[in-house]
């Protein structure tokens, strides 16, 4: 799939731009757009700007180009990264992504409910013999009768899951799907997923940071991340963010993503790079390397989330990493 740049690109809408700068032009019958040179200052509109080849031309101080920057740099006297800006603002990109992905759209109108495992039970208090080890694993990473309650976490002494602590992945007000922690961290495999669900599909703890209000989110890798924070933060499940999840993203309203991975996220930062700027205001919160959203002290955590840096996708992260280390 072509980047998210390419894309705004080829949907670009010069007329569009032109009148989000209050430019005057003139649009012929061959699709060529006439507007006033701005070097020259030719009234007689003769920078031609032809948009089925993708040209632009100044019949007057014979000025020429061939893509969409080149003509915004020149229109507005500008340097590349606003002009990759003003394309991407004159771009229509809700309808982009729904030409884009009608089938990702569909499938998340299309998510369902998922049971909770064989051998789930409830946490409760007080607690029992039963219950208590899974209790103490969660009170051990500050999760509080409250929230337990709240998020509806069980557990399983029976079955596939026994030995874990269910955390339900609620979405739109209905159980989507689950994860299973083992409380024991020698277990071969500490987290667990329901079988039946893609977690690309989903995010944790949307309802709850949507129905606070506002319009930031802060993207976390995992649950128990997510619930140290819980009135911010969504939970990824990984290193990674989907187009699924932008569109839930979207849904909800969030114009404004801190990521908060985990220390060494700026590694990463490239991966989703290309997707955010065309969606929403992007910044990276950084903690020390040997943190991570659910172990961070409080004060450090609330820190790196306020200190949070604009994420500029005209820059590779890895060069400057590369470069501070020469």
């Amino acid at each position: 799939m072509p980047g998210r740049f390419e894309l705004s690109q080829s949907k670009w809408d010069v007329l569009r731009f032109l009148r989000r700068h209050g430019l005057e032009a003139k649009l012929t019958e061959s699709g060529e757009v006439h507007i006033c040179c701005p070097r020259c200052y030719d009234r007689r509109y003769r920078l031609f700007y032809n948009k089925a080849r993708r040209l632009w031309h100044c019949h007057n101080c014979d000025t020429s180009g061939g893509d969409p920057i080149s003509y915004v740099k020149f229109v507005l006297k500008c340097d590349d990264a606003r002009a990759v800006q003003e394309i991407v603002n004159a771009t229509n990109l809700d309808s982009l992504l729904d030409e884009e992905e009608p089938q990702r759209k569909k499938g998340l109108d299309e998510l369902t409910e998922e049971p909770m495992p064989d051998g789930f039970k409830p946490l409760v208090l007080p607690a029992d013999h039963k219950s208590q080890p899974y209790w103490d694993y969660l009170i051990g990473r500050s999760i509080s009768p409250t929230m337990v309650r709240t998020y509806g976490i069980g557990y399983c002494r029976v079955g596939s899951m026994k030995g874990r602590v269910v955390i339900p992945i609620r979405l739109f007000g209905k159980d989507r799907g689950w994860i299973a922690r083992s409380i024991y961290d020698l277990a071969r495999r500490k987290y667990m997923n329901s079988t039946n669900v893609h977690t690309s599909r989903l995010l944790f703890n949307l309802d709850a940071v949507a129905a606070a209000g506002g319009d930031k989110a802060v993207l976390v890798e995992g649950v128990f991340d997510a619930l140290r924070i819980p009135d911010l933060a969504v939970a990824t499940f990984g290193k990674k963010i989907s187009g699924s999840q932008f569109s839930l993203l979207r849904r909800a309203g969030f114009r404004k993503l801190v990521f908060c991975y985990d220390g060494d996220a700026t590694s990463d930062a490239k991966r989703y790079s290309e997707m955010v700027p065309w969606y929403s205001d992007c910044y990276t919160a950084s903690l020390p390397s040997e943190y991570d959203p659910g172990n961070a002290p409080m004060m450090v955590l609330s820190r790196a989330i306020r200190n949070a840096q604009p994420w500029d996708f005209q820059r590779n992260p890895l060069e400057d990493e590369h470069a501070a280390k020469a």
